[in-house]
């Protein structure tokens, strides 16, 4: 990995799909001579071990990514079948990006509802657990970005939440749509 300088992931992948691409690596954008790499340096095995490492990478590989994702944009369905079985009108991620919003919860409510004493103008769907850790170094600084945008709001985990961790005020947090919620009129 030394050897591919910034960017190994993108670039590994590459050299994994195309091998030659490699030698291009060690080019010098100046040199009329074919790129050669470095002494010792031994291209089939260099492939190998890229393959290998994407293989057994099961947290941040290229596969692992894909279905992240894809997961991902199936819980947002889930949301959206669920806002529209409860007849809450909302706008689509990707609906406020056409408008040109560079922060998107995944549904911008047009008419707020309350939760409780909550009131939430948005929501946010995770297709995932939220630890600590991940709500700490993603989810505040993302959250955040909304509330200061569109106001309290509300963040699904579908797959659970450590419940003792103190959650900002302004985001509710929860595992599954609430049930029993109250549409507020403008």
């Amino acid at each position: 990995p030394a050897l591919l300088g910034p960017g190994v992931q993108s670039r590994a992948a590459k050299c994994v799909s195309d091998p030659a691409s490699l030698l291009s690596l060690f080019a010098d954008d100046g040199a009329r001579e074919p790129p050669v790499p470095p002494a010792g340096v031994d291209l089939a095995r260099l492939v190998s071990d890229l393959q290998g490492c994407l293989v057994r990478d099961h947290i941040a590989s290229p596969l692992v990514a894909s279905v992240k994702r894809a997961i991902g944009l199936e819980y947002e369905l889930v949301l959206y079948k669920v806002l529209s079985a409860a007849g809450v009108a909302f706008e689509t991620e990707s609906d406020l990006r056409k408008k040109g919003a560079t922060k998107t919860p995944d549904a911008l409510l047009k008419i707020p509802f309350m939760f409780g004493n909550r009131v939430v103008h948005w929501i946010d769907s995770k297709a995932c657990f939220c630890s600590e850790d991940l709500y700490y170094n993603d989810g505040i600084k993302q959250f955040r970005q909304y509330v200061n945008r569109f106001g309290p709001g509300m963040a699904i985990y579908w797959f659970g939440y450590v419940e003792d961790i103190p959650f900002e005020e302004s985001v509710l947090i929860t595992d599954s749509f609430p049930k029993h919620i109250t549409c507020l009129e403008c």
